[in-house]
């Protein structure tokens, strides 16, 4: 596991940035490419394939793309479609990016065949945001890293062709507009999932899943829960996700088993007393989320209950989340831990950030990325919070962490910082329990209202920087491979390179 967290991490660095070598399909002139019987060869570290020089190829007949050890990485910077029933193979050494739409089309046994990592590694299959892959007939061929690939035009068919084979390939084909279908009562998907479900790109708008109903300890969201392969290339958009007691909730899924790679999620999810309530996932464990974004609302309600976490991404982190954000507001009840990205973590969080408000009521745990952390495993490396912090009476309050019991470097909190009487409340941590390595941490003080960067104690490896001091420079220890600046990027603050605002 450890080493596919690694590869996904490469992978997703380097899809977020232009390529340096690369066969690429733009409105350029072809160049350093040789294209014989239908397959086309890149010669050069950069490569490139006119668009139209392509559409005239898989007009003729079946067409094999091959960006070999030179070029390495596939780029699509250019809409691809035809009207035919012939076959795009987009074959790489390494990665594949598509920036631009692919349509297949509706010609029976059409087709697309995607290889990453012929003979590289660290590559994945990434869809860009507002880029997509149609394939509108059922009929069609896809091929991923050589499974073939169920494809589906709506939930009711996934619904069903899940049931049928949970441990299946499935994938999305087109967007899909969720609101006609009503209100799922429990889960859209209530089989726990271990196949590998592709989203090509597409968005699944006004998903609406109410399992309050269902009793407690029901785990609601468009999986009941997923544990297999990856899940990859989907948005959805819009959603209303509302679990009851004792439940975990998200957006994609209530448990989260399996690597989540490229997700985003919008729109409202609520847990009630003693849920894990997050934007993606309501638990994650044994898995990786990588390059995945929330925004809008997650809330946990009721003021009773063991465990109470909510968090924009994640309620209760077990995982590896890497290169992904969440701008929803969070909010929980009276004893509930909250975080902006996460709840309460026992994973790694890495070059990740929170830019939403965060609420906790009264003896709650509020923190801007993280409510509590705290485990063996629990680390914050490369990550920041933006966003306000509250806490009711007798709450802890972090603008980075609320409660902490881990290792946590090279972060800071910029977001204002305030709670009722009896509380432990910093800059960057509300309370420490004592033992933690904080290295190269930092809190602003001019936004945060706090004097203090741990509630508890004085801590070395913690400092706090006015808002200029921040502008003026990275941080000391900060690695500017990693964090870079720019006046028109998060108000002038550092932000990671690969995981952008």
């Amino acid at each position: 596991m450890k080493l596919r967290v690694s590869i996904l991490a490469a992978a997703a660095a380097l899809c977020t940035s232009p390529a340096w070598a690369a066969l690429t399909v733009s409105g350029g002139a072809t160049k350093n490419v040789v294209c014989s019987a239908g397959v086309c060869t890149a010669t050069a570290k950069r490569a490139v394939l006119n668009s139209n020089d392509l559409h005239n190829l898989i007009e003729a007949g079946d067409v094999t793309l091959q960006s070999g050890p030179k070029a390495q990485d596939i780029e699509i910077l250019a809409v691809i479609s035809w009207a035919n029933t012939h076959h795009l193979t987009l074959d790489s050494y390494r990665g594949i990016k598509v920036t631009k739409h692919i349509d297949v089309g509706n010609f029976g046994n059409a087709g697309l065949t995607v290889t990453t990592n012929d003979g590289g590694s660290g590559g994945i299959f990434y869809i860009a945001p507002r880029a997509k892959v149609d394939i509108e007939s059922m009929a069609a061929s896809l091929v991923i890293n050589g499974a073939t690939y169920q494809v589906a035009l709506d939930i009711p068919t996934l619904i069903v062709d899940i049931a049928a084979n949970p441990t299946g390939h499935f994938a999305l084909g087109v967007d899909y507009d969720a609101g006609p279908d009503g209100t799922y009562q429990g889960d859209a998907i209530t089989e726990f999932f271990t196949g590998t479900f592709e989203g090509l790109g597409h968005r699944i708008s006004r998903l609406s899943v109410d399992g309050r109903s269902g009793g407690a300890g029901q785990h609601n969201g468009m999986f009941y829960g997923v544990g297999g392969g990856p899940i990859s290339n989907l948005h959805l958009i819009n959603a209303d996700i509302r679990a009851g007691q004792n439940a975990g909730a998200g957006g994609l899924a209530g448990l989260c088993f399996t690597e989540v790679f490229n997700v985003e999620v919008t729109g409202r999810v609520s847990g009630e007393t003693g849920s894990q309530v997050g934007g993606l996932c309501g638990v994650a464990d044994n898995g990786s989320i990588t390059s995945s974004h929330t925004s809008g609302a997650v809330a946990g309600t009721g003021n009773s209950g063991d465990e109470r976490d909510v968090g924009g991404l994640v309620g209760l982190n077990d995982a590896t989340i890497q290169n992904s954000s969440s701008s929803a507001k969070v909010t929980g009840a009276k004893g509930w831990t909250a975080g902006g990205l996460v709840g309460s973590n026992a994973g790694a969080i890495q070059t990740s950030f929170a830019t939403g408000a965060i609420v906790a009521g009264n003896n709650g745990v509020a923190g801007g990325l993280v409510g509590s952390s705290a485990g063996q495993d629990a680390s914050v490396q490369n990550s920041y919070a933006t966003g306000a912090a509250f806490g009711g009476t007798g709450s802890t309050v972090g603008g980075l962490i609320g409660l902490n019991n881990g290792p946590v470097s090279d972060s800071y909190a910029s977001g204002a910082v305030a709670s009722g009487s009896g509380n432990a409340v910093g800059g960057l941590v509300g309370d420490d329990l004592g033992g933690s390595d904080l290295t190269d941490t930092y809190w602003d003080i001019t936004t945060s209202g706090q004097s203090h960067g741990v509630g508890n104690n004085g801590y070395p490896g913690v400092m706090g920087l006015t808002t200029e001091q921040f502008q003026t420079g990275l941080p000391v220890g900060f690695d500017p491979s990693i964090w870079a600046e720019n006046p028109a990027i998060n108000n002038g603050l550092p932000y990671l390179t690969a995981n952008p605002q």
